[in-house]
């Protein structure tokens, strides 16, 4: 790994890429926790989003509407690589995402406020065993999950973290302890 920054809007519109391979890279002022400037947004080519082992952090924002859902096109696969150490997705970090299946490493504790908000082909969530929260909207706008079990270990729960998941019902929501839901 070389590239140790990315700067506001690094890759901004490049259709051409296919595949990130995400290592821990430090996004810039302009480009972090800001969602004008994402470093990949309109990169609508990118299919596949690799996480290796190292990352700890995925920031807020990286891969906001890197997606074209009217062109279908967009990240379809995100993998947890090795023995993964993400502890925390940010705030819109998949907005968007045309990913169908999840699965989170056990390293991971807390999902950010709508990370995976409008992921419309979001069909299958499994959840690691290190989980504690749920942001809000982290899910909302999910309209092909179907089914979900939220692990023992979830604290937190936010508001409206799974609203306008229109195929989920109340009876298809497995929880396997209490939690506590807040806005």
């Amino acid at each position: 790994q070389t590239v140790t920054a990315l700067g506001a809007h690094a890759f901004l519109n490049c259709t051409g890429i296919v595949r990130i391979d995400w290592y821990p890279v430090k996004l810039t002022s302009g480009a972090a926790g800001n969602m004008e400037n994402p470093a990949f947004k309109g990169c609508t080519g990118i299919s596949e989003v690799r996480i290796y082992d190292t990352a700890e952090f995925i920031p807020s924002y990286l891969f906001y509407k890197a997606a074209n859902p009217t062109a279908k096109k967009g990240i379809t696969t995100l993998s947890f690589r090795g023995t993964s150490s993400v502890k925390e997705i940010g705030d819109y970090a998949f907005y968007q995402a045309r990913m169908g299946t999840v699965t989170f490493p056990a390293s991971l504790e807390k999902i950010g406020k709508e990370s995976f908000r409008n992921c419309n082909l979001l069909k299958v969530i499994n959840f690691g065993t290190g989980l504690q929260s749920i942001g809000q909207q982290a899910f909302s706008n999910c309209n092909s999950l179907e089914n979900l079990t939220i692990p023992g270990n979830v604290k937190t729960v936010y508001a409206y973290a799974f609203r306008d998941c229109a195929k989920l019902s109340t009876d298809e929501i497995a929880f396997n302890y209490t939690i506590l839901f807040v806005k």
